[in-house]
Order: C-alpha cells, then structure tokens, then sequence
C-alpha cells in the first residue's frame, strides 16, 4: 500500500505533465515557480476524508449510520429471497395501516350506499 507522500508525489508528476493544471495552479498559487508536490499534497490534505467512521461522524451520525447499515443489512436479506422480520413498532403500523384501509374502505361502501339511498 502506497503512503501518503508516496501518492501525493505521484498525483504531482502527473499534474505538471497536465498543462492546464499547471497553468491554473500558477494561478492559484499566486506565481509561475511554485511547488507543484507541495500544492498537491495541501490540495489532497484539503479535501481528505478520515477513513474511520469514528472520525468522520458526531456521535448522533454514527447512531443513524448504524441504523442504516441495519437497513442496508435487512435489504441485502429481503434481496436475496429472505423475508425480513416484522417486529415491534412497525408490526403495529402494518396492523393499524391494514385496519386503517379496511375501514376507509368500509366507509366509502357506506357513503356509496347513503348517496344511492338520498336518490
């Protein structure tokens, strides 16, 4: 695996064979003889993400990341043929969601009716 330096070394070599890179880095840099590893290398600092989640989430991001990931997990399951598990809550939300249904449709035979019995 490549080191940091050895990557931002390599990124360099190819941007000063790229002749618009060099042209808008003079620009950014504010002159013609600028570094152009050291440019590089803030550049890549500069927009570097940490690798380790820990390091990338405030405590409340990395308990919705988890909850996440146990969706991603339920879905792979559900994708591959298994049949996710119904529990708690929104065992509870498919049952009143159902009754809910059921009753709407229900009441729209009731209204069906009284309208035909007013005629």
């Amino acid at each position: 695996m490549e080191k940091a330096g050895e990557c931002a070394a390599g990124l360099a070599d190819l941007a000063r064979a790229d002749a618009a890179f060099m042209q808008v880095a003079a620009v950014y840099a504010g002159h013609a003889d600028f570094d152009a590893a050291r440019l590089v290398a803030e550049l890549v600092a500069a927009e570097a993400v940490p690798l380790l989640p820990v390091q990338r989430y405030t405590e409340d991001g990395l308990r919705k990341r988890a909850q996440w990931q146990d969706t991603w997990a339920l879905q792979r399951r559900e994708d591959a043929g298994v049949a996710p598990p119904i529990v708690g809550k929104k065992e509870k939300d498919i049952r009143t969601g159902v009754l809910a249904l059921l009753r709407s449709r229900r009441a729209a035979a009731r209204e069906q009716l009284s309208a035909a019995d007013d005629q």
